[in-house]
């Protein structure tokens, strides 16, 4: 069942668990991992449409902003007690699985120098190592450009979430002392605060190792470039506290309307309408327009989805909300964390080199360490006193 809370700011129910958007983490997840490992031969269209599998990853930041908002705007405040408490749970959420599966890699790197697929270990001095290490582990490195390649490779998305979980407080606060209808304009105003300081640190901050060395970059990989993408699930959040709506059959115009939203800007990108399409696999965003569609084109498409899947009863719903969908989708952040780097390399070198081999394996590994690993340490650290 759902949990549901009584929100004093907004007089509703407020439900703070979906299990369909659970389902679609997982199918966020695989997209990512097969724009990593694109299985389909070069300039066919399957080939570029899961190049453009990175929107995955809009997709975790829509609904990173969405759940934050959703849990803690009704009891948000910034004394020592509360914030302890958020960050406590923030941090059990995502650190441990995280924290170990670095240290594993690491120690795999050490000893065999090779297992680093970018090579900056093997070219790195003793202090650049150390370095490395420190900005992996206090997940800072996705601010600097010479470091967003080490480690544990899909990792500096998290620099990206912890920067917004560490401003959240701030930003629900605002949100809970305006009215209804100021909230969505004091929510753009936040957007554009937020990128003006990027654009800010790209021109005044030393660009040591990197350091928001561009705009693309700081557009591309930091929360200050990727704000809208909270931002919108925040808004999401704000309308869904002031509706009545209920789940419903009939007309599902905000599922498949959403669905074909993010399939367009897919297929702008593909053509290449917004900028030179990458001809790397995995290269990801290489081009401001790209940037500008990604991040501020797409998130409304997947609001419009987030909306039907909530309260549209499809059979995409009934889906993303089965048992088995709901257990890929609670251990798609260990698939996430583990699907390049160290773990899929011993698949490949021990296993097998088959694209699908490796992600059945690396599904059923992420199922048994969320079960065994992470999920027991996130209820210990999370129900500390």
């Amino acid at each position: 069942m759902p949990t549901v809370l009584i929100s004093p700011v907004f007089k509703k129910p407020i439900a703070t668990y979906f299990p369909a958007l659970t389902g679609l983490r997982a199918c966020a997840a695989y997209l990512v991992f097969l724009f990593h490992y694109n299985p389909f031969q070069s300039n066919t269209w399957l080939n570029r449409f899961f190049n453009e599998g990175h929107i995955g990853v809009t997709l975790f930041f829509v609904l990173s902003g969405l759940l934050i908002c959703l849990r803690y705007i009704d009891r948000v405040e910034l004394s020592g007690q509360w914030l302890s408490k958020y960050f406590r749970n923030r941090i059990a959420r995502i650190y441990p699985m995280y924290f170990l599966v670095t240290l594993l890699t690491f120690f795999l790197t050490w000893l065999q120098p090779g297992r680093d697929i970018s090579g900056h270990w093997l070219k790195s001095s003793l202090f650049e190592k150390v370095l490395t290490v420190f900005l992996n582990i206090t997940l800072l490195r996705g601010f600097f450009q010479d470091f967003i390649a080490t480690g544990v490779l899909p990792g500096w998305t998290l620099t990206v979430e912890e920067t917004f979980y560490f401003l959240a407080p701030l930003l629900l606060v605002g949100l809970v002392r305006v009215n209804s209808l100021n909230k969505y304009v004091l929510l753009l105003l936040y957007a554009l605060a937020i990128l003006a300081v990027g654009f800010t640190l790209v021109r005044i901050a030393p660009h040591k190792f990197g350091f928001f060395i561009s705009n693309g970059y700081m557009l591309n990989v930091t929360f200050f470039g990727r704000c809208f993408e909270f931002i919108s699930g925040m808004a999401l959040a704000i309308f869904m506290r002031n509706s009545s709506s209920e789940p419903r059959t009939g007309i599902s115009w905000a599922t498949w309307l959403g669905l074909a939203w993010i399939g367009a800007a897919m297929y702008v990108a593909m053509l290449g309408l917004a900028g030179e399409t990458p001809t790397d696999q995995g290269a990801g965003i290489t081009s401001f327009g790209r940037n500008i569609l990604n991040n501020f084109f797409v998130p409304p498409g997947i609001v419009l989805l987030y909306w039907g899947l909530i309260y549209e009863k499809t059979w995409l719903r009934w889906l993303l909300s089965s048992k088995l969908f709901d257990l890929l989708g609670k251990s798609s952040y260990v698939f996430y964390l583990i699907h390049m780097g160290v773990f899929s390399m011993a698949i490949g070198r021990y296993v097998s080199h088959n694209q699908l081999v490796i992600f059945v394996l690396l599904v059923l590994a992420s199922i048994m360490m969320h079960k065994f690993i992470e999920e027991p340490m996130h209820k210990l650290i999370a129900r500390r006193k």
